[in-house]
């Protein structure tokens, strides 16, 4: 038992977190400013980083399956994008891979059903 495999199996359950639960006992804060409770929902996500880490993680797996049938056609966080996105970068990006050889562009949307308050807070069912 690893303590990776131990916070991975208490999330998959919605067991509070052995980590979690010490961070909450000592007061202390997620990188965010909130602070932690005993499901870790708070320490998902890192400001610094822009982006929850999962989001970022998945994001790089997806881009690299795109880009092994597109190539480099594919862009991940494109920075040139006002002309076409404008003023929301996208997360992926392809310019003549759609119907007709028109501009694909994505974004990246990741949802738990493991949630703090035990519910799905965007409503889906």
């Amino acid at each position: 038992e690893t303590w990776a495999m131990r916070i991975t199996v208490q999330r998959r359950l919605g067991l509070p977190l052995d980590v979690a639960c010490q961070a909450v006992e000592a007061g202390k804060k997620a990188p965010n400013g909130k602070p932690h409770e005993e499901l870790g929902d708070a320490a998902m996500v890192n400001p610094r980083a822009k982006h929850a880490t999962r989001h970022k993680y998945l994001l790089k797996r997806l881009v690299k399956t795109l880009r092994s049938a597109w190539g480099m056609l594919i862009e991940m966080e494109p920075t040139a994008h006002l002309s076409y996105s404008n003023p929301k970068q996208p997360d992926v990006a392809a310019a003549n891979i759609g119907k007709g050889h028109v501009r694909l562009v994505g974004d990246l949307k990741l949802t738990s059903s493991l949630t703090c308050k035990g519910g799905d807070r965007l409503g889906w069912k």
